[in-house]
């Protein structure tokens, strides 16, 4: 009797120990980029948002005017912009992609460099010509964009 109590509470052991395990890797799985939400900034005088989601899809609104995300329509096509991120390098790069949403195809690649000044503050250096990916953070810089975080 005594044993088979003893081999019981192991087994419950062994339970809770994989319970844990399974909910830590689901934990680190779903782990949310900083980056995620939406975003405020000022260029040229014009104030505009870039949201970026979980999907990975990024999307502009400037002026009343959205540009991007999942499936926006373009001259007749649909597109997808999405974003990629690689936060093993120094700086911290993101490419914009826009690919055509039936297909999948790639048209265009902007390389860029961030930085998060804390958690509310992102600094965006982007090549929006698609030109090579910037090397360092410039103020003066009319490709970069200071941009504080609103949800």
């Amino acid at each position: 009797m005594k044993n088979s109590i003893q081999h019981q509470i192991k087994s419950l052991a062994s339970c809770f120990s994989l319970a844990f395990l399974l909910i830590t890797v689901i934990a680190a799985t779903l782990k949310t980029s900083p980056l995620v939400g939406q975003w405020q900034g000022e260029d040229g005088g014009e104030v505009g948002h870039i949201t970026f989601d979980r999907k990975g899809y990024v999307t502009f609104f400037i002026r009343d005017q959205e540009i991007g995300g999942k499936e926006y329509m373009s001259d007749g096509i649909v597109y997808d912009m999405v974003y990629e991120t690689d936060e093993s390098k120094e700086p911290y790069t993101i490419d914009f992609a826009i690919r055509i949403n039936k297909d999948d195809s790639e048209i265009a690649r902007m390389p860029g460099i961030y930085k998060f000044v804390d958690q509310e503050t992102l600094v965006i250096n982007i090549k929006f010509d698609g030109s090579a990916r910037p090397t360092a953070f410039d103020e003066l810089s009319d490709d970069q964009i200071t941009l504080r975080k609103t949800r």
